[in-house]
C-alpha cells in the first residue's frame, strides 16, 4: 500500500472513531426530540453524513489500491468495500443501506428520515466499526 493511501486511511479512521464516539451520546435519542430540536437533528444528521462519506472515502482508496474497477454508484462502492473487507452478507447489506442515507438525509420527509437515522444509531454502527477494524488491520 502506498504511504499516502496509508496516511489518508489512518486520518479517516481517526475521524470516524471521533464521529462515532460523539454519535453514541445520542444512542437513546427519541423521535420527539429529533423532530422538535432542530440543533440535535442537524448534529445527528451531519455526524451520520460524515461517517457515510468517510466510509465511501475508505472504499475508494482501497478499491484504487487494489487496482479494481470503481463501481459507478455509492451502493456499488460499499458492496465492493464489503468484499474487500471480507464482510458477511448481512454486513455488506448494512453498508449498502448506509450508502443510501446520503440521499435520504437531503431529500426525505422527517418521519422517513427518522426511521433511517434511528436504524443507523441502533444497528449500522456495528458494521462501521468492523470496517474500521479490518481497514486498520491492512495498514
Amino acid at each position: 500500500m502506498h504511504n499516502t493511501a496509508r496516511t489518508r486511511l489512518m486520518q479517516i479512521i481517526d475521524f470516524m472513531q471521533a464521529e462515532i464516539k460523539d454519535l453514541n451520546t445520542y444512542k437513546n435519542l427519541e423521535y420527539k426530540q429529533y423532530k422538535e430540536d432542530k440543533n440535535t437533528r442537524r448534529l445527528v444528521d451531519r455526524m451520520i453524513e460524515n461517517i457515510t462519506n468517510a466510509l465511501i472515502d475508505i472504499a475508494k482508496i482501497l478499491i484504487a489500491e487494489k487496482d479494481l474497477e470503481m463501481p459507478d454508484s455509492y451502493a456499488g462502492i460499499m458492496d465492493e468495500l464489503g468484499k474487500i473487507c471480507s464482510l458477511k452478507e448481512e454486513e455488506i447489506k448494512s453498508l449498502v443501506q448506509i450508502s443510501k442515507l446520503r440521499n435520504i438525509l437531503a431529500h426525505e420527509y422527517l418521519d422517513i428520515k427518522w426511521e433511517k437515522i434511528n436504524g443507523f444509531i441502533r444497528s449500522h454502527q456495528k458494521t462501521v466499526n468492523i470496517v474500521i477494524k479490518k481497514t486498520s488491520n491492512v495498514l
